[in-house]
């Protein structure tokens, strides 16, 4: 039983690629949404396929080729997407306001905005790779595998 409600995360189905030693590797492929959201390219989410670490310490067997699903905490996907937006956004108006209120000629205003804009690039990144702010999923369920079998066919 997975100590996280199942209601409360957004889940996904993804394709078991590898099993190692407390930890299953999985590919989420691309949402059909994803090809129509203008923020595909910029999100991530478009791309064609992604592997992942999720960890696996449950009892049942996996093998490359099965089918499961992961879950991802909204509140932990939520503050990764406020990082990720947010503390650029903000190093861009931080950097722009004190320039401004500054008296600084409006190009000098514009460069020492696109170097706040960078710094907080720099502090996203940093932020991102805190342990707190990891989006660590979770194996929910193992589905029925799905294995092609040539013989079947005939």
């Amino acid at each position: 039983m997975n100590p996280i409600d199942d209601d409360t995360l957004l889940l996904r189905q993804a394709q078991v690629i590898a099993v190692d030693t407390g930890q299953v590797i999985v590919r989420l492929e691309r949402i059909t949404a994803c090809s129509a959201c203008p923020s595909a390219k910029l999100c991530g989410a478009g791309t064609r396929s992604q592997d992942l670490s999720v960890p696996y310490s449950a009892p049942e067997q996996l093998a490359p080729g099965d089918q499961v699903t992961i879950g991802i905490s909204p509140t932990a996907a939520l503050r990764a997407t406020a990082v990720a937006y947010l503390t650029p956004l903000a190093g861009l108006v931080t950097a722009m306001a004190l320039a401004s209120a500054g008296g600084l000629a409006d190009g000098t205003v514009a460069l020492l905005s696109l170097l706040g804009l960078g710094l907080g690039f720099i502090a996203m990144r940093q932020l991102a790779h805190h342990p707190n702010q990891r989006l660590v999923p979770v194996l929910i369920t193992a589905d029925t595998p799905v294995h092609c079998n040539p013989n079947l066919e005939k």
